[in-house]
């Protein structure tokens, strides 16, 4: 696991990045840490302690503490109090926990956060887009590299990551909660997982076969928006966006093409159909732009754009007055 590990780092982490690892305690982080080390790649750890299960949230955050101190690691820690928090605990500690790393990264200048995030994740994962019924990227899982996050772990699954841990002798902690059903990850990875596994042993073959086609189907499609764009959509004045109604008129609903609108956060292609067929003067919003129906074009505007005309006027009408 370590040569494979040595061999896969080098690939997908410039060599002298300063790096950042989040790091939980629980053996996916420790592992991580420790191939790391083996590895003679410089860290440092980011820990955030949301004192969601009282004195064994303290003691996550002691032994990191330890840990850091034992092997002379750079340890950050934030702690956020999520204990009070009713709806949404999962997505709400991420969005604290990135801000956090973000912030980390832009005070100290590191290059890239590491992440432990395994096989069975990616699983999970692509399991979960299918149930909350995700149309966009279904099957392409966790991207092993996002910006400035990295999961070197993505080409392990958690029983590689498991026997490693106990070769080598290694302490973390265990965070109980992961065995309670409360949250649909849980619920995949205890009652789901297991199911698929006593049906088919090789499961994690099949899904990481489906995740490979899918990323290059989307790299393929990518490429094809990519050659695409500029022969549907002009750049006018005021960095203004247009496209020929006529240019839509062969393509229907499932058209790839399409996708071209989401960039401008529109993803309901019958909303796009319509506003086509619309006459002049009818609008669509996103949550940053509006499309205007204007003759035989669409216009694509930004909101800002239209708010500082919208200042712009009344600063001409007080001149006036």
């Amino acid at each position: 696991m370590l040569d494979q590990f040595k061999q896969h780092i080098k690939k997908i982490v410039p060599s002298g990045s300063k790096l950042l690892v989040a790091v939980s305690g629980g053996v996916d982080s420790i592992v991580l840490c420790e191939l790391l080390k083996k590895a003679k790649i410089h860290f440092s750890i980011a820990h955030v302690n949301y004192e969601l299960r009282g004195n064994q949230s303290e003691k996550d955050e002691l032994f990191l503490d330890k840990y850091c101190l034992d092997n002379k690691i750079k340890f950050y820690l934030k702690r956020h109090n999520l204990s009070n928090q009713r709806k949404s605990i999962q997505e709400q500690a991420r969005k604290i926990r990135y801000k956090f790393f973000d912030n980390l990264c832009k005070q100290n200048k590191y290059d890239y956060i590491l992440t432990a995030h395994h096989i069975d994740d990616n699983i999970e994962t692509l399991l979960i887009n299918v149930y909350r019924g995700k149309k966009i990227n279904v099957f392409s899982g966790i991207k092993e590299i996002n910006d400035n996050i990295i999961r070197p772990m993505l080409i392990f699954s958690k029983d590689d990551i498991i026997k490693f841990a106990s070769e080598n002798k290694l302490k973390w902690r265990e965070d109980m909660s992961n065995l309670e059903n409360k949250y649909l990850r849980n619920k995949i990875r205890n009652i789901l997982i297991p199911k698929i596994k006593s049906i088919d042993p090789s499961y994690r073959k099949n899904f990481l076969q489906l995740i490979e086609k899918s990323k290059i189907e989307k790299k393929n499609t990518n490429n094809y928006l990519f050659k695409i764009e500029k022969i549907f959509f002009e750049t006018i004045d005021n960095g203004i966006i247009q496209t020929d109604k006529n240019k839509w008129n062969d393509l229907n609903s499932k058209s790839v093409e399409f996708i071209l609108f989401r960039k401008y956060g529109f993803f309901k292609n019958s909303e796009i159909i319509k506003i086509l067929r619309a006459s002049t003067g009818k609008r669509i919003f996103s949550q940053s732009h509006e499309i205007i129906s204007n003759r035989k074009k669409l216009l694509i505007k930004r909101f800002l754009i239209q708010f500082m005309r919208i200042l712009k006027s009344i600063w001409v009408k007080i001149k006036i007055q």
